[in-house]
């Protein structure tokens, strides 16, 4: 049950003001000690959320959490609607992996994969792809093509660039 919380518990605390544990509770429809077991869980993922008595909880400075429809609205309507599906997650072992997993299950995409945070992400050769919660792009993308995979060779870097600009 507290799990069915936290997404929503994080989106109110997302806007960096701080929530008393009483309105928290209140707009949840929870008790305040389920409210505080939340934060603890919150904490635990490593989420930093201060207690200031007299005020409630804060997350200092927000977060710009993940949201599809702002998503959508920022692509190129046209890619967007070439786009097969979105998968968003607040946490997920990797974002990759899960696109495999759809792969095997037959989807050929394209098809995006975000969270804010991946407890196993893999990196370029293996290595660990890490970022505290919200704040980098954990992002895969399942797109199948009929090219050999060699012609495809300087495609990570042009996404990258096109990315930063």
């Amino acid at each position: 049950m507290v799990s069915t919380f936290l997404k929503p518990l994080l989106a109110i605390l997302a806007d960096g003001h701080p929530h008393s544990g009483t309105a928290l509770g209140k707009e949840l429809g929870v008790s305040r000690v389920t409210v505080w077991n939340l934060i603890r869980r919150l904490s635990d993922q490593g989420i930093k959320v201060s207690a200031m008595a007299g005020y409630g909880y804060q997350i200092p400075g927000g977060l710009d959490l993940l949201a599809e429809g702002t998503i959508r609205a920022a692509m190129d309507p046209t890619e967007a609607a070439q786009l097969q599906g979105l998968s968003l997650s607040l946490k997920i072992d990797s974002t990759n992996r899960q696109l495999l997993d759809f792969a095997r299950q037959g989807l050929r995409g394209p098809w995006a994969s975000l969270a804010e945070y991946q407890t196993a992400g893999r990196g370029r050769r293996g290595n660990t792809w890490l970022s505290p919660f919200a704040s980098g792009l954990c992002l895969s993308l399942l797109w199948t093509s009929e090219q050999d995979p060699s012609r495809l060779v300087g495609l990570s870097l042009a996404v990258g660039t096109v990315i930063v600009e």
